[in-house]
């Protein structure tokens, strides 16, 4: 597997399990009856991949650490995106579904395939889902803050001589 499938995969597991680990937290806090507020916590779920961008730049470096070609750019970029992006639809969909079920009828599957016009969806950052937040910030990490750290990353230096 190429390095930019491996590392784009590992991005997609880090949000899914940042995303995860949200909806656990809000949970526990209905079900143990302490404050999770999603106003605060959905927002951090949905920039935390950009904090975290740095363990996978590090892998990068350590692993091989020249930049990327323009096709495994690309390749990252799309994958990094559009499965970020999966992964942040279906989390959407099921907070929306734990929040809705009990007031009114609707199943899972038509929450997570309804039209994107008539969408239920959560206001995150700037007005805008938490699907489109998230993907924003994987399209940031994907297409810009990775490979540009890869381009730009300064040399190591020679190990210091003894000088006596």
């Amino acid at each position: 597997m190429s390095r930019d499938v491996k590392y784009s995969l590992l991005f997609i597991a880090i949000c899914a399990g940042l995303y995860g680990a949200a909806m656990v937290f809000m949970a526990a806090g209905r079900a143990f009856e302490f404050s999770s507020y999603p106003r605060y916590v959905l927002p951090a779920a949905a920039l935390a991949p950009l904090f975290f961008s740095n363990l996978i730049l590090k892998k990068l470096i350590t692993a091989k650490p020249e930049k990327f070609s323009s096709k495994e750019h690309i390749v990252f970029a799309l994958i990094g995106v559009l499965g970020t992006t999966c992964v942040a639809a279906f989390v959407e969909a099921s907070f929306l579904f734990l929040a809705l079920f009990q007031s009114i009828e609707i199943t899972f599957r038509e929450v997570l395939f309804a039209p994107i016009d008539k969408r239920y969806t959560v206001t995150v950052l700037f007005g805008q889902s938490f699907m489109l937040s998230a993907a924003g910030v994987a399209a940031y990490v994907c297409v810009i803050r990775i490979p540009m750290a890869l381009s730009l990353r300064c040399r190591p230096l020679p190990p210091p001589t003894d000088n006596k």
